[in-house]
């Protein structure tokens, strides 16, 4: 085997071969080379170039700073004979990065051991981990915005393509869609960075790119006309051609003229924030802010399925939809346990409904929310509701606050992650895990930027598994 580099700024790469060290600044050794940050993107990822004599895969394996700290290990697909490349991923930053190939056979039998140290810079701008806390146990990965933190806060990951600062979504096979700062374009991008395909949205995008299914059409949040900040229209986009194959204006299917969380205006009257599809009854699950409300629409028509939502200022022609709970609490208003402001509404795989609901405005609570730049007057929860479609009925099944006084304005985020849910409190710069069933609290980070607190908008927990898929 043949292995050398190439570096960038600031690093070097020291290639130990059967017990021999060989240190290389820069250039190549016998043929093959590392490469750091191969496509300008992300400066905490590289590619090996090594030749082998028959195909092969390769087991990569990050090792941890220190003994407590988990490897970063995953399995590079079949290849085939001569030069191949191998990417590196988890490097930490500004640190001298052990990292050992494994060449297997294709029956898993390590042929040969390869280790490499890479050196990396400390990435200057975005979001650190100002304080963490864990108990032992299964803690992923996060991806916040546009970077990916491990268990212990290192930074392991981080997108700095300049002109891509409109949000990162992560897909399915190890891609991740990046929005342009004016949101009018977007990329797909593989986990080093590699850009695999461009799209153009005349009425621009906000909020959310999610796979219709893995691996097929995309589903984005846009405007019902360029210029404005409508947030009120949801588009389909063909994966392979970049056109857009479905259109849904939320004109259509809401009262556009019903007053919202203040202060409403015509530019802000929905605020959508979330969509799933639900291939269970061809629907689509969605968030809007500004109405406080969850809701089924059709895929394939105009009907509103069911609206979990307080049932106050709805026209007579909307209240077929508006669901009635069965068990809500009451005891400080009516309307106390509806959400409010909410983010990241999904479907879980029991067909409950689970939601960060932000929360500021919630009645009964000193009723102070509705006012701009405050969040007092309500508090923030995690809520997952049972929703009844035949009897139009919701019941709340669980529900968990690390804010029981103080309510959210804007962001936050909500995921499940086998037996936990991870909080993310974007707005307060929070991320929380617990276990479900017994609310216990198994991880928290806090995050700033240049000594201040960071809001994020999302906390996404992914498997090292879920990050390197299709390598």
């Amino acid at each position: 085997m043949k292995i050398g580099t190439t570096t960038g700024i600031g690093a070097f790469v020291i290639v130990i071969v059967s017990g021999i060290w060989f240190f290389t600044p820069s250039n190549v050794f016998n043929g093959a080379v590392v490469t750091l940050n191969p496509y300008n993107n992300n400066p905490l990822v590289a590619e090996v170039v090594v030749e082998t004599a028959l195909p092969s895969k390769v087991r990569v394996t990050v090792h941890g700073r220190n003994q407590n700290s988990a490897d970063f290990s995953y399995v590079v697909s079949e290849f085939g004979e001569r030069s191949n490349t191998i990417p590196i991923i988890g490097l930490y930053e500004g640190y001298e990065n052990n990292v050992t190939l494994e060449i297997l056979n294709k029956f898993n039998v390590r042929r040969e051991t390869v280790d490499v140290t890479i050196q990396t810079d400390v990435v200057e701008k975005g979001p650190v981990v100002s304080s963490v806390n864990f108990t032992e146990g299964d803690i992923p990965f996060f991806l916040i915005d546009r970077v990916l933190f491990d268990q212990e806060g290192y930074r392991r990951w981080h997108f700095v393509k300049p002109e891509m600062r409109g949000g990162v979504f992560p897909l399915s096979g190890g891609l991740f869609a990046a929005v342009s700062e004016n949101q009018n374009e977007f990329i797909i991008l593989n986990v080093l960075g590699k850009e695999i395909a461009h799209y153009n949205i005349e009425n621009q995008i906000h909020h959310e790119i999610i796979e219709k299914t893995p691996g097929g059409n995309l589903l984005i949040g846009s405007n019902h006309a360029p210029g404005f900040r409508y947030f009120d229209t949801i588009i389909e986009l063909e994966r392979e051609s970049g056109e857009i194959v479905k259109t849904w204006d939320m004109r259509d299917y809401f009262d556009e003229e019903r007053l919202g969380f203040q202060p409403w205006t015509p530019t802000s009257w929905f605020h959508l924030n979330s969509i799933q599809y639900d291939p269970s009854d061809n629907t689509l699950l969605i968030s809007a802010r500004t109405q406080n409300v969850i809701a089924k629409i059709d895929y394939d028509g105009a009907d509103v399925k069911w609206m979990l939502v307080n049932h106050e200022h709805w026209k007579p022609e909307f209240q077929k939809s508006l669901l009635t709970p069965t068990n809500f609490d009451t005891s400080k208003h009516k309307n106390q346990d509806w959400t409010y402001l909410q983010h990241t509404a999904s479907v879980l795989p029991n067909g409950n409904i689970l939601a960060y609901d932000n929360g500021a405005g919630r009645p009964g609570f000193g009723n102070r929310g509705n006012v701009v730049g405050t969040a007092e007057g309500g508090y923030a929860r995690v809520v997952e509701y049972a929703v009844d479609p035949e009897r139009m009925t919701v019941t709340k099944v669980f529900e968990y606050s690390d804010y029981p006084d103080r309510g959210s304005l804007r962001k936050g985020s909500v995921y499940p992650f086998g037996d936990k849910l991870f909080i993310g409190h974007g707005e307060f710069g929070h991320l929380v895990g617990i276990e479900k069933a017994s609310k216990e609290k198994l991880f928290e980070m806090h995050f700033t930027e240049d000594g201040e607190l960071y809001e994020f908008y999302r906390a996404y927990p992914t498997s090292i598994e879920n990050f390197t898929a299709g390598l």
